[in-house]
């Protein structure tokens, strides 16, 4: 379930130059935390864990990292769990339910 946290969220991928992952799974992710074994059946990362975002099905990484999926993903305007564990230092204090 994703939720909307309004304090503490700093997400690495994104501030901290945190490197995407390559999964088991053959998906990119956005770093390694996200690489769960319930991956292709979280909700939270559904957008950008389709078929056709697996890298066999892909000529280019660029064309999974620069999709509308993964550009609205990083948006964070609803934030995956996995997310608010690692990138909140487990410390958030007010969310909103969606």
């Amino acid at each position: 379930m994703m939720k909307k946290s309004i304090n503490n969220f700093r997400p690495s991928c994104i501030h901290d130059n945190k490197e995407p992952a390559y999964s088991s799974t053959g998906y990119i992710l956005p770093c390694c935390w996200c690489d769960t074994g319930f991956i292709l059946e979280d909700e939270d990362f559904k957008s950008i864990v389709q078929e056709k975002f697996k890298v066999e099905n892909v000529e280019n990484i660029s064309e999974i990292m620069e999709s509308d999926e993964w550009i609205d993903f990083f948006k964070f305007e609803k934030i995956p769990m996995i997310c608010q564990r690692y990138c909140s230092g487990g410390k958030l204090k007010e969310v909103v339910y969606d």
